[in-house]
């Protein structure tokens, strides 16, 4: 609930900062930067707490110490990349529609997740169908949410 709330309270903000600055390259680089900051010093206390890297058997031969960690950081990479594509598309949505039909559609990321997890960690999570139902019917729900708001 607090992420949802967070999200939805970021797309409102995002409108607002736009009008302001109209680039959604630069409050996309602002939030980011502004969230390394606050960031940083939670990170620092977590790796203190849990250690940096948990050990993960996948059956595959891993390089160990910093070459392990060197390995391993793709998927951060891989994730950060995403992220910040995800958060410019958002803001340029933001910039030319109305927020209350944009973060609708921007919800509708469960089909997408469904169809990576399945492909991606098919040994580690199972995608069973209930959950593919659910994420239809979310879609669903999208739909009549942006075809109903243009009627």
């Amino acid at each position: 609930m607090g992420a949802g709330a967070s999200y939805g309270a970021t797309n409102v903000m995002a409108k607002q900062a736009i009008e302001v600055f109209d680039s959604p390259l630069v409050i996309t680089a602002f939030s980011m930067l502004i969230g390394l900051v606050v960031l940083t010093p939670l990170i620092g206390a977590s790796a203190a707490h849990t250690g940096v890297i948990r050990p993960v058997n996948t059956g595959l031969p891993v390089p160990q110490g910093f070459l392990r960690s060197l390995f391993s950081f793709k998927y951060v990479a891989m994730a950060g990349l995403a992220s910040g594509v995800a958060v410019i598309a958002l803001y340029n949505a933001v910039q030319r529609a109305d927020v209350v039909i944009i973060s609708p559609i921007v919800s509708s990321s469960p089909l997408v997740t469904l169809a990576l997890a399945h492909l991606f960690l098919g040994r580690l999570e199972r995608v069973t169908r209930r959950l593919a139902a659910g994420a239809v019917l979310t879609i669903a729900g999208v739909i009549m949410v942006v075809v109903g708001s243009q009627l």
